[in-house]
């Protein structure tokens, strides 16, 4: 078998392609890729494959593709599954095989043993598999138009330096449509399908190391290898190669979607968010991220420091911005005085401020020469790392463009223009994408582009090269692990927790409260009952000995009897929430929440993939108490934060040597002034 790069090499860059099945009908596939690949200019680069017709548009064509005399790099099959087998065998020396359709019936009994087999037949011969069910590839790059795409239809993708991926062919041509539509273009799209040889894994692989690709986005509902996936992702960023990827599932309604459209299990979004960020892969919202934003990212680097300049002639449409743009998390960028006063000599305005209202002159026809000032004094801001022009409506807006068009190409600093309003600016949007502008008419996807090209920078090399080795898995071959073994893991790992005692009767409990100093809690052992507080398993503030032994009384008058009692010293200060969630695929993410009274009031929680080091747990602590609460915010109170960051990074260091830990649970976690310690756990194993 040739090496991926070689493979994948000829596949964007063929000397010849022979289109197997080819028509002249332009209704069907088979034709519309012959129509496509022409328009491109590859005729010379043509060997069309049909028994039936001696020529199409003028094009020889050949009754086999072993009657070929030429070396194929790809062959593109528009046949019906039954006839790939001998298409396949015919293939001697084609680096790569599309398979727009089926690659086995939907009628097949063993749909798996028949691709095995096909797929074995190719790699007898040297062949990679593109798809099935897929549109297939365009390298704009190398002028290669192998697709079936409705997006060529109208025109041919621009050379960019944007690559895609995607799973899914309809988006495929969206994404090229739409980019086209703002004059963005891309050196390599793949619809991968099916995937039955070729993955996305496979095609990042080739990307990162493609000297026509300076961005990489994909969409996809699963990854077939996430830790090779990750890997690679590592290498992009390593490379100064952003990654932007689309993947659906954060509700129920896209998970099962997603499961309809490809049956790939999406797994939990959050997690998934959290490991892909942790390899700096910035995951993106909606479709046009990944054409929009990677291209200003293809085009600029954002500056190590500062934030946003906005502005707009209406000073309406400049208050809706500011407050999109602070929804949207995207920071602003201060203006020094000496910036402030430039504006107001230059647009006259009074009172600069960001987003800048520059209409403030009242001159008709001075529009153009303010913004221009305007976007000037921006770009010799220090703070300023993008500009953007938001815009409404005004006569003669066409006027602006060519003020717009000579410093988005001659600038330091990307300049994205949104003009949100109706049909009426078409002809505005289509002379910035022909003077290469970037432009959308949506404020939301505007803002979320500033905010993935922002978010782009300082992403150093990721630290989740290194695994701790496994360790050996308890007694317990599945469900919750006794006391004993928890208290056992925790220790191990250095997770703070609480001391408890575990006793049969009451009077021993009692004589543990003694011994421990009281108040103490008090909770009923019931194997496989995760949730003691629920089933009044857990008796809070017993002051003596006496109400020790009548809580075990009325515990031992419940439903669920328990089996033994644990007393413990009862900890007071905030309740926290500390756990180890997983996604079957991309493995572990360590979970801190506010508990207790906070749980609702706070209303925030936050994922972070391990490892980490204590500064980025920190970092966890800071976005769940912006307000500083743990610091003493109001009260002059520290608490113990830095044992809260501890446990948490050992947690997560828990997190990654026990994959048969399937959950954890310390819940509460208690933090005050002294200590960060959990006083209560639940941990399952998963099972074989």
């Amino acid at each position: 078998m040739p090496s991926l790069r070689d493979s994948l090499t000829r596949l964007f860059n063929p000397a010849t392609v022979a289109i197997v099945g080819a028509s002249e009908d332009t209704s069907k596939y088979s034709g519309r890729i012959v129509e496509y690949c022409l328009r491109a200019g590859m005729a010379e680069r043509l060997r069309l494959v049909n028994p039936t017709r001696q020529a199409i548009r003028g094009i020889p064509c050949f009754p086999s593709v072993a009657a070929v005399e030429d070396q194929i790099d790809v062959a593109v099959a528009m046949v019906a599954p039954p006839r790939l087998p001998a298409v396949i065998e015919q293939c001697d020396g084609v680096a790569a095989t599309i398979v727009i359709g089926d690659l086995v019936a939907r009628s097949a009994d063993d749909t798996k043993r028949v691709e095995a087999e096909i797929k074995a037949q190719a790699f007898a011969k040297g062949i990679r598999l593109v798809g099935p069910q897929c549109v297939g590839i365009v390298s704009p790059a190398s002028e290669t138009v192998l697709s079936i795409s409705s997006a060529l239809a109208t025109r041919m993708p621009a050379v960019g330096r944007v690559a895609l991926i995607s799973q899914s062919g309809g988006l495929v041509a969206s994404i090229i449509d739409r980019a086209s539509d703002a004059g963005c273009g891309f050196s390599r799209v793949v619809s991968c399908g099916g995937e039955v040889d070729l993955t996305i894994e496979d095609f990042l692989e080739y990307l990162v190391d493609d000297d026509e690709t300076g961005v990489i986005s994909i969409y996809a509902e699963g990854i077939r290898d996430p830790e090779r996936f990750l890997a690679l992702a590592d290498r992009a960023n390593a490379a100064s190669k952003p990654v932007l990827m689309l993947m659906p599932g954060r509700s129920e309604a896209g998970a099962m979607a997603a499961l309809s459209h490809s049956g790939r299990l999406s797994g939990r979004h959050d997690v998934r968010a959290a490991v892909l960020k942790s390899h700096a892969i910035h995951l993106v919202e909606d479709l046009d991220d990944l054409w929009l934003a990677a291209t200003m990212l293809a085009r600029h680097r954002p500056a190590s420091s500062g934030g946003v300049a906005a502005l707009s002639l209406s000073g309406g449409y400049t208050a809706v911005v500011g407050d999109q743009l602070s929804a949207g998390g995207v920071p602003m960028a201060t203006f020094s005085p000496a910036t402030r006063a430039r504006l107001a000599a230059d647009i006259l305005q009074p009172n600069p401020a960001n987003p800048l209202d520059a209409g403030a002159r009242p001159s008709p026809g001075q529009e153009a020469t303010d913004v221009r000032a305007a976007i000037a004094a921006f770009e010799d801001e220090p703070d300023v790392a993008a500009v953007l022009y938001a815009e409404t409506m005004f006569l003669d807006m066409q006027s602006i463009v060519p003020y717009l068009a000579a410093p988005s190409s001659a600038t330091r600093k990307p300049l994205l223009v949104c003009w949100q309003a109706g049909s009426s600016v078409a002809e505005v949007m289509a002379l910035l994408a022909r003077h290469q502008v970037l432009g959308c008419t949506d404020l939301g996807q505007a803002v979320r582009t500033l905010k993935v090209f922002l978010d782009a920078r300082g992403k150093g090399p990721s630290a989740h090269g290194v695994r701790r080795a496994q360790r050996p898995c308890p007694k317990t071959l599945d469900g919750e692990l006794a006391i004993g073994a928890a208290a056992s893991i925790l220790a191990e790992f250095g997770v703070a927790y609480a001391h408890e005692v575990v006793v049969d009767d009451a009077e021993s409990a009692a004589v543990a409260a003694d011994g421990m100093g009281y108040p103490v809690v008090l909770k009923g052992v019931v194997p496989g009952c995760l949730h003691k507080t629920d089933h009044g398993l857990v008796k809070l503030g017993l002051t003596d000995r006496s109400k020790v032994i009548a809580g075990v009384a009325d515990m031992r008058l419940l439903a669920e009897r328990p089996a033994a009692f644990a007393v413990q010293r009862q900890i007071s200060g905030l309740e926290l929430i500390v756990g180890i969630v997983r996604d079957a695929a991309f493995g572990p993410a360590v979970l801190l929440a506010w508990g207790g009274i906070f749980a609702e009031a706070m209303n925030r929680r936050v994922l972070a993939a391990p490892p980490f080091d204590h500064a980025h747990a920190r970092a966890m602590i800071a976005a769940i108490d912006p307000k500083g609460i743990l610091e003493g915010y109001r009260t002059g109170q520290a608490y113990a934060v830095e044992k809260l960051a501890q446990l948490l990074v050992n947690v997560g260091e828990m997190a990654l040597a026990c994959p048969w830990l399937d959950q954890l649970d310390l819940n509460p976690v208690i933090v005050n002034s002294v200590e960060s310690v959990a006083v209560d756990r639940v941990m399952v194993i998963s099972k074989p």
